[in-house]
This record gives structure tokens, sequence and C-alpha cells, in this order.
């Protein structure tokens, strides 16, 4: 989170232990513009790890092997390239989606 901090110091992030039963912690990173993507992280216990941008399930990993270092450039790496480039939506979400989701880059 920090290095996504230093990239993008206005961006807001609100970081949720899922207490003890949940075993995951929560991470929602909130650009400054309005229709920038927001990107919510559940990081499980097993370094498992789901992104989703508002309702898209962008990537849902299973269990990782590798050095921590490896997994924490992983998941950095998916954040900033939602955070450079957006999400881009399929052409039938955005017939029918209306465009309410939130999908750009964080800083224009």
């Amino acid at each position: 989170m920090s290095r996504v901090a230093q990239r993008f110091p206005r961006t807001s992030i609100a970081v949720a232990d899922g207490g003890p039963e949940w075993h995951v912690t929560t991470a929602r990173f909130r650009p400054p513009n309005r229709r920038g993507a927001a990107v919510e992280l559940v990081a499980a216990y097993d370094w498992s790890f789901d992104l989703d941008v508002g309702r898209f399930k962008v990537c849902e990993m299973e269990q990782f092997s590798g050095s921590e270092a490896e997994h924490i450039e992983l998941v950095t790496g998916k954040i900033l390239a939602i955070a450079h480039h957006g999400f881009r939506r399929g052409w039938l979400d955005r017939l029918f989606a209306f465009g309410r989701d939130r999908v750009e880059p964080w800083e224009l």
C-alpha cells in the first residue's frame, strides 16, 4: 500500500481487518477524481487475494507460491496498472451499465 500511496498520494486508502472469523484484510483505494476506478483488495491469510473494480472481478487468485517480495510485487503491479490505465469494460456491459461504474485512470 505504501508504494501505491507514493505514486498516487491524493488517493485515499482505507484498511479494514476482517476479524478473527474472516481471516482477511480489505483495502479500499479511492482515487481523487470522481470517475477514477475505485479498487478493492481482499487479501487472505494464505496469500490468496481478490481484486475488484466496482462490481467487476479483475483478479481472483488461488494460493500463491513464491516469496513475500514476489507476492507484494504481483499485487502492487495489478493495482498500479489499474491506476495508470483504468479498467476496460466489455461492450455488452457498457450497453447495460449506463456508465455508472467508475473505470477511468486515477489521475487524468
